[in-house]
């Protein structure tokens, strides 16, 4: 439940802030209460679409996958032969996809949220909108997360300003890269 909880207050700040920044409060009860529930259902697809951007970018890349995990702590690993052609080129790729994945679907969502149709379903289209923007921005953000993990932009510059470490930390350990 300590894990779940972050989740359900970000679903809730999240499926708010939409229809009252919308002034959508004639929209009767259901204009709070849907936002909220299609925010709780974005985060976790979100989170799935993303690892599968990186999982097609590795495949797409030829770098070979060596495990994936769906969770709130998900990854995709791989393993690249070191005599690979363009390897730090491949990774920088490699971990761009996932954010690019949620920044498209966030800019696809946010577009069907101001075509014509009703504005609940507008709203509720503009608050994932807003999972997938905070999400891509978040993992594109150069930092180091407090479980130790690098978000995917601190791992993306690092193979672009410093390739020959990041190729020497993989000769020596043999492993993925942070």
């Amino acid at each position: 439940m300590k894990r779940l909880l972050p989740w359900l207050v970000a679903a809730l700040l999240f499926g708010l802030a939409v229809p009252v920044g919308l002034a959508g409060v004639d929209d009767g009860p259901w204009g709070f209460v849907l936002p909220v529930l299609a925010v709780a259902v974005a985060a976790p697809l979100f989170l799935v679409l993303h690892e599968c951007g990186h999982l097609l970018a590795a495949v797409a890349l030829r770098l070979r996958v060596t495990g994936v995990r769906m969770r709130p702590r998900s990854y995709v690993r791989v393993r690249p032969g070191l005599d690979g052609p363009a390897l730090p080129v491949r990774f920088v790729a490699f971990y761009l996809a996932g954010p690019v994945v949620d920044l498209g679907l966030a800019a696809g969502l946010s577009r069907g949220a101001f075509a014509a149709g009703p504005a609940l379903l507008g709203h509720c289209l503009l608050a994932c909108a807003l999972v997938g923007v905070l999400s891509g921005v978040g993992n594109l953000w150069p930092r180091r997360l407090p479980a130790g993990w690098h978000t995917d932009g601190s791992n993306a510059v690092s193979w672009a300003v410093h390739p020959a470490r990041e190729m020497a930390a993989l000769r020596a350990a043999e492993v993925v890269p942070r």
